[in-house]
């Protein structure tokens, strides 16, 4: 599978700030293209795209249009964003997690799982339940395979074992319950029943709000080697039950970033220090240090 079939699902944008450019309020856009994750990556024209931020939907929705494109404008500088993009009930909609803007970004790719696709390879989708896809990388285009998904809740303590399963992707990208960890592609899903989904949405306009019921979830992973990102500088991802009989389901994005430890070699024979001259010490030093 492309990079592009995989990252469509697994979106987390940080834009930096352009050097001495000044921004008006609710003058920055997000453009991109929204395809099918089918085989050749189909464009989707008529996709419906809008952005949420802070309890409000922002501006009004677009349309993807000739090869899928599509443009938000009206968008302010800030935290909190989250994406969404829906077609019909034979698509299941996609919303990114929270995301950062603080410039205009293009290219950003929004992927939608055909509803067969999703009930061949995942089982048949449950509407009471919520879902979070992912992938852990560990560079660009660089999936790690044996990591482990930690799953947290937003308050940074572990999510009780009986909220959540998760489960990896084979190399095939069919579900294998054997797994514990990720295969070479990264892949994770993980699934909320309905009575984990149990927070109180806060948002203003409530009513307003796709979903009535959540879960913020913080994920990281562990292998051994390997540094990944803090929870306290990961970005929850709120995940969703489904309860709009006008489309088949959605599916919330999350990504995990992590990097190998570098292991310094020990000290040439040569260099260490005589026995008995009072000196600190030879080889065998370890310094672990983690590159963000």
């Amino acid at each position: 599978m492309k990079k592009t079939a995989i990252t469509g699902f697994s979106v987390i944008i940080l834009i930096i700030l352009l050097g001495g450019t000044v921004l008006s309020e609710d003058s920055l856009t997000i453009s991109g293209q929204v395809q099918s994750l089918d085989v050749g990556d189909p464009p989707i024209i008529g996709a419906t795209v809008q952005a949420w931020n802070q309890g409000n939907w922002i501006s009004s929705d677009v349309l993807s249009g000739d090869a899928g494109a599509f443009t938000l404008s009206g968008l302010g500088a800030g935290p909190g964003y989250q994406i969404f993009a829906w077609l019909d009930n034979t698509f299941i909609d996609l919303a990114t997690t929270f995301i950062v803007i603080l410039a205009d970004y293009n290219g950003l790719m929004l992927e939608l799982i055909p509803k067969t696709m999703w009930d061949e390879k995942l089982g048949q989708y449950d509407p009471t339940s919520g879902y979070l896809y992912g992938t852990v990388w560990g560079g660009e285009d660089s999936p790690v395979e044996g990591a482990a998904v930690l799953v947290y809740d937003a308050n940074d303590e572990f999510l009780p074992n009986e909220n959540f399963t998760i489960r990896y992707f084979d190399q095939g990208l069919n579900l294998d319950p054997a797994l514990d960890a990720t295969s070479a592609n990264g892949m994770f899903l993980i699934t909320l029943p309905n009575a984990a989904l149990d927070e109180t949405n806060t948002d203003p306009g409530t009513a307003n709000y796709p979903h009535p019921h959540y879960k913020d979830l913080k994920i990281t992973a562990q292998k051994d080697g390997w540094t990944f990102l803090p929870l306290n500088v990961t970005g929850p991802a709120r995940v969703f039950p489904f309860n709009d009989s006008a489309r088949s389901g959605i599916v919330t994005v999350a990504e995990v970033s992590g990097s190998e430890i570098p292991i310094f070699p020990e000290e040439d024979n040569n260099d260490q220090d005589d026995d008995g001259d009072g000196g600190g010490g030879g080889g065998g030093c370890f310094i672990s240090s983690a590159g963000w």
